[in-house]
């Protein structure tokens, strides 16, 4: 087939089949041009999205600092919760309390790298939101607790408190 006027060239003959692939070719061209156009529409979209660069440094602890304040007020706050609501013992409720303390301590020491501590802050904030739901009962108020850290933790722009907060809700709910 000649490519400048599409009919068919000296050795071609012409036959139902050679229109149909005329048609395919076509076709073809029309999924490329709908492929190339959708690529466009993701690169220009995608300048929109956020970059997923790491925060500065002083960001970072600035953020970290206050992620670690409300962890160390849940403390308190679920303890006088636990003590006043509910039929909990002492020993039931600072239980409850000191896993949230001691991922407060690991969230705390700056004798951890940067990503175990981070990892302690997250996994202390959603061991909270457990611990407001077994204290309360498992009402469905207490889960949204869990939304609730879980946009606190997106403070980090990082990937792995999400997942951790994301692997422990999981691992929650199905057990």
């Amino acid at each position: 087939m000649s490519a400048v006027t599409g009919a068919p060239s000296v050795g071609e003959e012409i036959t139902s089949g050679s229109a149909q692939g005329h048609f395919e070719r076509a076709r073809g061209n029309r999924s490329r041009s709908l492929a190339s156009a959708l690529i466009h529409r993701w690169v220009s979209l995608k300048h929109w999205l956020p970059k997923g660069q790491l925060l500065p440094e002083h960001v970072l602890r600035r953020r970290h600092h206050s992620i670690c304040v409300l962890l160390w007020l849940h403390v308190p706050a679920l303890f006088a919760f636990g003590m006043l609501y509910g039929n909990h013992s002492l020993i039931h409720v600072a239980a409850d309390c000191g896993v949230v303390a001691l991922c407060g301590v690991g969230a705390s020491s700056n004798r951890f790298r940067w990503k175990a501590r981070i990892i302690a802050a997250s996994f202390g904030l959603i061991t909270c939101s457990a611990v407001v739901v077994d204290l309360w009962d498992g009402t469905i108020e207490a889960h949204f607790h869990f939304f609730v850290m879980i946009g606190v933790l997106t403070l980090y722009q990082d990937w792995t408190p999400f997942l951790v907060a994301m692997l422990y809700t999981v691992i929650h709910h199905g057990v």
